[in-house]
Protein backbone atom coordinates (compact mmCIF):
# COMPACT_ATOMS: atom_id res chain seq x y z
CA UNK A 1 0.00 0.00 0.00
CA UNK A 2 1.21 3.45 -0.82
CA UNK A 3 0.72 6.13 1.86
CA UNK A 4 0.25 9.82 1.22
CA UNK A 5 2.94 12.19 2.42
CA UNK A 6 1.04 13.35 5.51
CA UNK A 7 1.79 13.80 9.20
CA UNK A 8 -1.75 13.18 10.46
CA UNK A 9 -1.42 10.04 12.58
CA UNK A 10 -5.18 9.46 12.64
CA UNK A 11 -5.31 9.38 8.85
CA UNK A 12 -2.26 7.13 8.67
CA UNK A 13 -3.78 4.77 11.23
CA UNK A 14 -7.01 4.64 9.25
CA UNK A 15 -5.04 3.61 6.16
CA UNK A 16 -3.02 1.04 8.08
CA UNK A 17 -6.21 -0.17 9.79
CA UNK A 18 -7.63 -1.10 6.41
CA UNK A 19 -4.87 -3.71 6.24
CA UNK A 20 -4.57 -4.64 9.94
CA UNK A 21 -7.43 -3.74 12.28
CA UNK A 22 -5.00 -3.90 15.20
CA UNK A 23 -3.92 -0.38 14.33
CA UNK A 24 -7.29 0.84 15.57
CA UNK A 25 -6.10 0.40 19.17
CA UNK A 26 -3.62 3.24 18.64
CA UNK A 27 -6.31 5.90 18.17
CA UNK A 28 -5.82 7.38 21.65
CA UNK A 29 -2.04 7.45 21.25
CA UNK A 30 -2.43 9.19 17.89
CA UNK A 31 -4.70 11.82 19.42
CA UNK A 32 -2.16 12.44 22.19
CA UNK A 33 0.69 12.80 19.71
CA UNK A 34 -1.17 14.82 17.07
CA UNK A 35 -0.11 18.27 18.34
CA UNK A 36 3.54 17.22 18.04
CA UNK A 37 3.45 15.98 14.46
CA UNK A 38 4.32 19.27 12.79
CA UNK A 39 3.38 22.35 14.75
CA UNK A 40 5.68 21.94 17.75
CA UNK A 41 8.71 21.43 15.50
CA UNK A 42 8.45 25.00 14.28
CA UNK A 43 9.14 28.17 16.26
CA UNK A 44 6.12 29.60 17.95
CA UNK A 45 4.32 30.14 21.18
CA UNK A 46 4.60 26.73 22.82
CA UNK A 47 4.42 26.23 26.53
CA UNK A 48 6.81 23.77 28.10
CA UNK A 49 5.27 20.43 28.93
CA UNK A 50 4.64 19.55 32.55
CA UNK A 51 6.13 16.30 33.84
CA UNK A 52 2.70 14.67 33.62
CA UNK A 53 2.17 15.85 30.03
CA UNK A 54 5.65 14.65 29.09
CA UNK A 55 4.97 11.24 30.64
CA UNK A 56 1.66 10.94 28.74
CA UNK A 57 3.24 11.88 25.41
CA UNK A 58 6.22 9.60 25.98
CA UNK A 59 3.96 6.66 26.84
CA UNK A 60 1.85 7.24 23.72
CA UNK A 61 4.94 7.38 21.51
CA UNK A 62 6.39 4.24 23.07
CA UNK A 63 3.09 2.39 22.58
CA UNK A 64 2.99 3.35 18.93
CA UNK A 65 6.64 2.49 18.27
CA UNK A 66 6.32 -0.87 20.02
CA UNK A 67 3.19 -1.82 18.09
CA UNK A 68 4.58 -0.82 14.70
CA UNK A 69 7.96 -2.45 15.39
CA UNK A 70 6.20 -5.75 16.19
CA UNK A 71 4.37 -5.54 12.85
CA UNK A 72 7.44 -4.92 10.69
CA UNK A 73 9.85 -7.39 12.26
Amino acid sequence: MRFANIHDLSKLLALAGSIDVGFDRLADAAETLAPFAVEIRHPGDWDDLTRDEYAEVKLAAEEMVEFVTERVE
